[in-house]
């Protein structure tokens, strides 16, 4: 740390600078790491952790083993999935033979804070000359959250803070490994890309392509970033007559379509559904519950009262957009003066690239699970994160006097924060209610003993989530989890429909299973007993509610 400090930062506010990336870093790592720790219930898992992090984790698995099969939907290839955070855990893992679950929920999380933060202050420097407003930056970043915390007053809002408004905060970034990943790939990309522009030379321009290439492989959304990328390099050649930039955009662009074809699956992945979001935030009990605000809009809809909607969905608009910002609405104090910074490309890159990810989920829903369009919102957070720094950079020189300026800076610290502490104490103040129990590790590791990477499970009961067992035994399930197939493209109602069809058959259920190349039944509730009393359908393990039965092919 401090090789890295004396690198970058000078002695006088080194310092602070230490302090928040360490803080920062230790704000976000720690609602992470305690998941995959061992307690007296099994081991616990915290949040989304359960089941997004196990579902990475199982895919991982699949990696290791040099596989690109869906690990809860055998048969089929991984597909409509940004792979590579998966493949970085699963290659790091083959390197060094760490155990998988350290690397995912202990040292891909440090090191992601850690050189975010790091990525963060240096493009920040570059772009606002200011060490200060870097740091700044770097706060933001890392702890600036929403003005949910007001809510209460009016007597509107759920208890849980964080969403009220819907998008998610950065003290929760590991909920969502890829998007945590793709944060500082990008900020370092845009960041030698920032160095290349000072002083061309060609290896900052290639490093800077390379990580630009794999960010949607890492995060798809971040091909966000390619239309002011192209706009840029459209300009460059109009006024300076370089062709440098396009070509760094067609190649780079180029790459990051090669990397995503192993796992594109060409259909629609949006829906148009303006103001979705926007309604959801007002009426939804989970979110704002302003239900006066509901019923006027029900009222307003049904009298066809177009003057009132628009005011209604303003209304909306602008409470989603600050409420979401919180204290980064500073932001916008040091716009006026961006003009009269140094490299005005990027900043028109970052602040373009802002402005189509703000836009974009006010109009557009996936297809798969609706609100993720949501999640272009984030790197928008990101993005304005960095110029709020600026901007309280410039609003603390315009304060008179010293002890303004330090009342004022503590103000706005405490006007961030107060979301991020609710955060963790709703994370903490309670036992979390997902385990792996010590029953199902004993199951899972019969099956790691006994069995092949390659086979398959069928697991009971049917339409359940068993993301855990294909993350603990890296064996396929052969319908382990709905949301999961719904985003990866597959038909998941009607392999669902064929299972209960072989099951009423009776006589059908062993051919099923056969064709299938099912090897082995996890039965947890003993519900189809009946049907698993065949000679050719054998008990090989017995614990509590828990039984496994092997195929005789």
């Amino acid at each position: 740390m401090e090789m890295l400090g004396k690198g970058i930062v000078s002695e006088k506010n080194r310092l602070w600078l230490y302090l928040t990336i360490i803080a920062g870093s230790f704000a976000q790592v720690i609602m992470i790491f305690p998941s995959g720790l061992r307690s007296q219930r099994g081991i616990q898992f915290w949040g989304a952790q359960f089941h997004d992090g196990l579902w990475h984790i199982a895919i991982v698995k699949k990696f290791v083993n040099f596989s690109f099969e869906n690990p809860v939907f055998a048969g089929e290839k991984l597909g409509n999935y940004h792979y590579f955070s998966d493949l970085l855990v699963a290659l790091v893992h083959i390197i060094t033979r760490i155990d998988v679950f350290v690397i995912y929920y202990k040292i891909l999380p440090s090191v992601i804070s850690l050189s975010t933060g790091f990525f963060v202050f240096l493009l920040s420097k570059k772009l606002f000359k200011s060490e200060v407003a870097a740091i700044w930056s770097m706060f933001f970043v890392f702890l600036g959250s929403n003005f949910a915390y007001l809510l209460p007053f009016f007597g509107l809002g759920y208890p849980i803070w964080e969403t009220n408004f819907w998008v998610q905060q950065p003290m929760s970034i590991y909920s969502n490994m890829p998007y945590a990943l793709s944060v500082p790939i990008v900020l370092s990309s845009i960041y030698f890309l920032t160095k290349y522009l000072s002083g061309p030379r060609n290896n900052y321009l290639i490093l800077s392509a390379l990580l630009l290439a794999i960010a949607p492989a890492t995060k798809s959304f971040t091909f966000f970033i390619f239309p002011g990328l192209f706009v840029i390099s459209l300009y460059r050649v109009y006024k300076n007559k370089k062709f440098d930039l396009l070509i760094y955009f067609s190649c780079t662009l180029l790459i990051a379509i090669l990397l995503m074809l192993p796992s594109l699956r060409f259909s629609d992945n949006f829906i148009y559904e303006p103001g979705w979001f926007l309604k959801t935030m007002i009426e939804a009990p989970d979110r704002m519950n302003w239900q006066d605000w509901s019923l006027r809009y029900q009222f307003y809809k049904s009298n066809n009262d177009i003057f009132n909607l628009v005011r209604f969905y303003i209304t909306a608009f602008v409470i989603f957009f600050v409420g979401n910002l919180g204290t980064r609405v500073l932001a916008f104090v040091g716009v006026y003066k961006i003009r009269k910074l140094p490299h005005p490309e990027i900043h028109f890159l970052l602040l373009f690239s802002s402005f189509l990810l703000a836009i974009f989920p006010m109009f557009y829903l996936s297809s798969g699970i609706a609100w993720n369009t949501i999640q272009f919102y984030y790197y928008f957070l990101l993005f304005l994160g960095i110029y709020a720094g600026y901007g309280t950079y410039i609003l603390l020189n315009n304060t008179r006097t010293k002890l303004y300026k330090i009342g004022l800076a503590i103000i706005i610290i405490l006007f961030s924060i107060p979301v991020d502490i609710q955060t963790f104490y709703f994370y903490y103040s309670r036992p979390t209610g997902s385990y792996v129990t010590y029953e199902e590790l004993e199951a899972f590791n019969y099956l790691n003993i006994n069995g092949d990477d390659s086979d398959r499970v069928l697991t009971f009961p049917i339409g359940a989530s068993f993301i855990h067992l294909a993350a603990y035994t890296g064996k396929t399930v052969f319908l382990g989890d709905e949301i999961t197939a719904v985003l990866t493209g597959h038909d998941y109602r009607k392999r669902l429909d064929e299972i209960n069809s072989a099951i009423e058959e009776r006589e059908g259920f062993l051919k099923y299973l056969r064709k299938n190349k099912i090897r082995w039944i996890y039965d947890v509730t003993s519900e189809k007993s009946e049907i698993l009393k065949n000679g050719n359908i054998k008990t090989s393990f017995k614990k509590g509610n828990i039984s496994i039965y092997e195929v005789v092919f």
